[in-house]
């Protein structure tokens, strides 16, 4: 993964913490209709965008282990 400037990274994180509102608002409304499976898979789905954002705020160089959008392998920020 090529590296990003720093003002990249942090246009990065900005739109991840827009992803990460409206996961969180989907959520809640997908659990309120008593969708609960979606609203689990919403829920993972903004974990993931959290630990990316952590990665990416804590470690530039840590970027390398975000491939194909997953976090070491498993979905999960190592940890």
């Amino acid at each position: 993964m090529a590296n990003l400037s720093q003002s990249h990274r942090q246009m990065a994180i900005a739109e991840l913490e827009r992803i990460e509102e409206t996961l969180s608002q989907l959520s809640a409304w997908l659990d309120g209709l008593g969708l609960e499976q979606p609203a689990i898979l919403i829920e993972d789905s903004w974990r993931n965008i959290l630990a990316a954002q952590r990665l990416l705020q804590r470690d530039p160089a840590a970027r390398a282990r975000l491939v194909h959008g997953r976090l070491s392998g498993d979905g999960r920020e190592d940890g």
